[in-house]
């Protein structure tokens, strides 16, 4: 588990930096798990599946403000 007192010894730059680098890193993780799961789409069609899926959560977590399965 990570300090939170370090972290707030961190400037707020290295705090951007990191959260930055902690979006790549999930984006990258979810387009490999859809990637996983869908290996038959590829080009424009894995595009508009991976808008879609990002489309869901947003929309459940901001507007709906329905916590995902």
């Amino acid at each position: 588990m990570f300090e939170f007192a370090l972290l707030r010894q961190r400037t707020n730059s290295d705090r951007a930096l990191m959260s930055a680098a902690h979006t790549r890193s999930t984006r990258r993780l979810s387009i490999s798990g859809l990637k996983h799961r869908f290996p038959q789409m590829v080009g424009e069609a894995f595009a508009q599946k991976v808008a879609q899926s990002f489309l869901v959560i947003i929309v459940r977590l901001i507007f709906l403000q329905q916590p995902m399965k």
